[in-house]
């Protein structure tokens, strides 16, 4: 069981973890945990660190480049399953610079030197701020 004073997060994780070595499930990679528990990667890695600190989890990592890992549950003792992170695609930029690069999302389209370039202050400077417009108090 964690800790009383343990963060939601930390509880939230230690129970899937829980719950995936109790039915013999593979573990959730961190890119699930976030999208289920709707909190960021850095939460979920710190929450499994704290629960590898105070003995509630081990973790086994058996091939470092695909990231297969699997969570031993001391209070269980059973591990659960391998889960593997899939590995980020390539992909092409969105402003035609024709450069590839790794994206980890559909949400990710700028390779790293356009996101540079088109930073807010050059966007700003190139199409006009849309904040800026005033409106007529007549709905004109």
């Amino acid at each position: 069981m964690t800790k009383p004073n343990s963060s939601p997060s930390i509880k939230w994780v230690y129970d899937i973890l829980h719950e995936a070595a109790r039915n013999g499930g593979n573990a959730p990679t961190v890119a699930q945990f976030t999208e289920c528990l709707q909190i960021n990667r850095d939460a979920v890695t710190r929450a499994i660190r704290i629960l590898r600190d105070d003995g509630m989890v081990e973790t086994e990592v058996h091939n470092t480049r695909a990231k297969q890992r699997r969570y031993y549950i001391t209070e269980l003792g059973k591990w659960t399953g391998y889960c593997e992170e899939k590995k980020r695609s390539t992909r092409d930029c969105i402003t035609g610079c024709g450069s590839k690069f790794k994206s980890e999302g559909p949400h990710h389209r700028m390779c790293p030197r356009c996101r540079l370039d088109k930073s807010p202050h050059r966007f700003i400077q190139e199409f006009g701020n849309m904040n800026g417009r005033v409106l007529s108090a007549g709905g004109a």
